[in-house]
């Protein structure tokens, strides 16, 4: 199961997995985040991913959510914030994501809570108008 939800305050979309989720059920969520993403129309956001409540991922299951990143990426998102399963390694999940690691485009945490998000350039644009 999944919940996704779009901050009212601050461009940022949050999306929580859980359970057993299964490689359709995670290109049915990548469906409808690709939908979100492109309501912003270009215009940076902020992702924050939280499947630590969600039973490990088989391998074609993870490739889908390492794409669904990618996707997240290309359609402007200004980092990613993912939250790994809590009975996984954290390296395993750096060590497929480390270019977008070191160019500081995802950061994994251990609880969602520690998601700063800094305004972006099209929210200071906004404001200053």
């Amino acid at each position: 199961m999944y919940l996704v939800s779009v901050l009212d305050d601050q461009p940022v979309i949050e999306a929580s997995l859980g359970g057993r989720i299964d490689l359709l059920e995670m290109k049915t969520f990548a469906e409808d985040l690709e939908e979100l993403f492109a309501d912003w129309n270009g215009e940076p956001f902020y992702l924050l991913l939280d499947y630590s409540k969600a039973v490990s991922f088989d391998e074609k299951t993870n490739h889908a959510l390492n794409a669904l990143k990618e996707k997240a990426l290309e359609f402007g998102a200004a980092k990613i914030y993912s939250v790994p399963q809590e009975d996984s390694e954290l390296e395993d999940h750096v060590a497929a994501r480390m270019q977008s690691v070191l160019e500081g485009k995802e950061e994994f945490l251990m609880y969602s809570q520690q998601a700063q998000f800094a305004p972006l350039p099209a929210q200071v644009i906004r404001r200053t108008a």
